[in-house]
């Protein structure tokens, strides 16, 4: 199964930070010290406060073990970042040591290739900054509850991107609309993803990579509700989708590309994954459904 090209690539590349800390982590256990040396003054922009009370709480190999928790998540650009850091603060050594392990099994793509939306969809929880949408006004109630079902993570939540985007399409002025929107993700997690989307235009909300993810459909189907108490009282239309989903369906689609979005079957939740088909398969689709509810 082919996956999309920017998820496939930011799975490599956080593999690859993952690696290059895991293989020296003796010797940041060893020779890294956080709160005794400059280096934690040098982490403010990038940690939270909590962070830095358990930094400070913690005796010195812990420090070290909780940096390389912290660091192993990172993606390039922050990675990148941390290196800088611990050259300034004394610490070349591992600075060098973590480079040269990370450039063994960095990916031949890099993920700054991926367009705003694309890099949007398959690094962020949408459920980490629902709470800022909602305090900007910027979430639908129903698109909020679906949301809050959801169980995947990021990479696999495009259906409930999509209904988001959509949303944000009709809302008015645009600028101030587009200027909240981006603000969310300023918050030390996506710090680099906010400086990138403060940098490239959104586009209104289209991804606009070159190539188009692909997704074969095998265990994919059309959202089915799970619910044990509406199965066992009630049949429920397997065809029926929310509101915000087949907006998001007609939002999505364009005169030279019939695109149609799924939801992952293979989860007890509301777990979605969002895939592209081409108008045969849609039509395709189309005649199934009317063949199974006409025998």
């Amino acid at each position: 199964m082919e996956l999309c090209c920017c998820i496939s690539a930011r799975s490599i590349q956080y593999s690859a930070v993952t690696e290059a800390v895991r293989e020296n982590i003796l010797l940041i256990e060893n020779d890294l010290k956080v709160v005794e040396s400059s280096l934690l003054d040098e982490l403010q922009d990038l940690i939270s406060e909590e962070d830095t009370n358990r930094f400070k709480a913690s005796s010195r190999i812990d420090q070290a073990h909780f940096f390389a928790e912290i660091v192993e998540e990172y993606d390039e650009e922050r990675f990148l970042l941390i290196l800088n850091i611990l050259k300034k603060t004394s610490f070349a050594h591992i600075s060098q040591k973590l480079m040269k392990s990370y450039q063994k099994s960095k990916p031949s793509q890099s993920r700054s290739s991926s367009c705003p939306i694309c890099r949007i969809q398959s690094e962020v929880d949408i459920k980490t900054i629902r709470s800022g949408l909602k305090r900007e006004g910027l979430l639908p109630h129903s698109l909020y509850k679906d949301i809050n079902k959801a169980t995947a993570g990021e990479g696999h939540q495009n259906a409930l991107w999509q209904g988001l985007f959509y949303h944000l399409k009709s809302l008015k002025p645009k600028e101030k609309i587009t200027t909240e929107f981006i603000n969310v993700f300023d918050i030390p997690k996506h710090k680099s993803l906010h400086s990138f989307l403060l940098k490239n235009n959104l586009h209104n909300y289209n991804c606009t990579c070159s190539k188009r993810p692909r997704l074969e459909t095998d265990h994919v189907r059309h959202p089915i509700s799970d619910s044990s108490e509406e199965s066992n009282t009630s049949f429920k239309n397997p065809w029926q989708n929310p509101e915000w989903y087949d907006d998001a369906v007609k939002s999505s689609s364009s005169e030279t590309e019939q695109r149609n979005i799924y939801y992952n079957a293979g989860t007890a939740n509301s777990d979605f994954v969002r895939i592209y088909l081409c108008q045969q398969a849609f039509l395709l689709k189309y005649v199934i459904k009317v063949i199974i509810f006409t025998d």
